[in-house]
Order: structure tokens, then C-alpha cells, then sequence
């Protein structure tokens, strides 16, 4: 599989999210935000990624990431309570790292839902 990744001329955020289903469909696409989690920006894009416990403790929220793990940032917003499985996060406490933000470049980080 090839990473998503060009040369971005603009000033805009230029990080964006891919959501896909379990089959590898793309449900969802949407501009990053530094600001909060993987599942709730998901969860505001109108693709829905369950939350149970908030708090990184249950693997509800688990997704698999694709492609580009590194700009991931697993406990961004909370310790995790529980460790994931290997490429896996917890998305209600995971998000993109700040400093990606601030690169020239397209980056398309694919999450796969679990449930």
C-alpha cells in the first residue's frame, strides 16, 4: 500500500483523516483537527466511531491505523488505560501530533474501524 503524501502550496492544514469500515470501504474523509480526539473529530464528520469509556480503558473506540502511525499520537489527549494491540489505537484518547500541522505537505492518515 502507498502512503499518501504531496507537496501542499498552500497555507492550509493539509492533514487529513481517512475512515474505513472493516471490508476497507472509505466511509469518511475529513480535514484534521489538533484539537481533539480521533473519534470525536470522526464522530463530528458524521462516521460514527463508538465511544464507551472515554478514557483509553476499553478497546470500544479501537481502530487500526493504516497508514502513517508515526503522526499518531496514542495518549495525545489521556493516558491509555489498557495497551491496544500492535498498529492499533484507542481513538477517544489518540490524535495527530502538533507538529504535523505545520508541514508543506498532504498527508492522508487512514484509521479502519473495528466495529
Amino acid at each position: 500500500m502507498t502512503e499518501n503524501k504531496q507537496k501542499n502550496n498552500s497555507d492550509q492544514n493539509w492533514v487529513f483523516i481517512v475512515v474505513q469500515d472493516k471490508s476497507w470501504n472509505q466511509i469518511s474523509k475529513f480535514q484534521a483537527s489538533k484539537d481533539i480526539s480521533l473519534a470525536a473529530q470522526s464522530n463530528q464528520n458524521h462516521c460514527e466511531v463508538p465511544i464507551a469509556c472515554g478514557s483509553g480503558a476499553c478497546m470500544v473506540c479501537a481502530c487500526k491505523v493504516i497508514s502513517w502511525m508515526e503522526f499518531v499520537d496514542a495518549e495525545k489527549f489521556w493516558k491509555q488505560l489498557i495497551q491496544p494491540w500492535e498498529d492499533y489505537i484507542l481513538s477517544c484518547v489518540a490524535g495527530v501530533y502538533d507538529k504535523y500541522f505545520d508541514e508543506d505537505w498532504y498527508y492522508e492518515i487512514i484509521i479502519q474501524k473495528m466495529i
